[in-house]
C-alpha cells in the first residue's frame, strides 16, 4: 500500500520515466500507468528461494528477468529460472 501515491505520480509526471523495478514478491507481475501521455511500467520481479517443496496450486519458480536496452527501449523482458 502506498500512502503518498499522489505525490509519487506527481514527480513521476516531470520525468521520464519508462520502468519501476522492484523485488521480493513471490511471484512476477506487471502493470501500467498511465499519466496525462506517459506511461510508467512497473514490474516486481519473482523471488530468488531455493526449490520448491510444495507444488500446490501455485507454482512460483524462483528466478530473475532480465532485461535489454537497445536505442533507448527496453524491451519485455526474459524470465531466467533458477533451479
Amino acid at each position: 500500500v502506498v500512502s503518498n501515491a499522489h505525490e509519487v505520480i506527481t514527480i513521476l509526471r516531470t520525468h521520464p520515466f519508462p520502468l519501476a523495478l522492484a523485488g521480493h514478491h513471490h511471484s512476477r507481475q506487471k502493470f501500467f500507468l498511465e499519466t496525462e501521455g506517459q506511461q510508467t511500467r512497473f514490474e516486481q520481479t519473482a523471488a530468488v528461494v531455493g526449490p520448491i517443496v510444495n507444488e500446490g496450486a501455485f507454482k512460483m519458480p524462483s528466478g530473475v528477468v532480465v532485461y535489454q536496452v537497445k536505442d533507448g527501449e527496453i524491451d519485455e523482458g526474459v524470465f531466467v529460472s533458477l533451479r
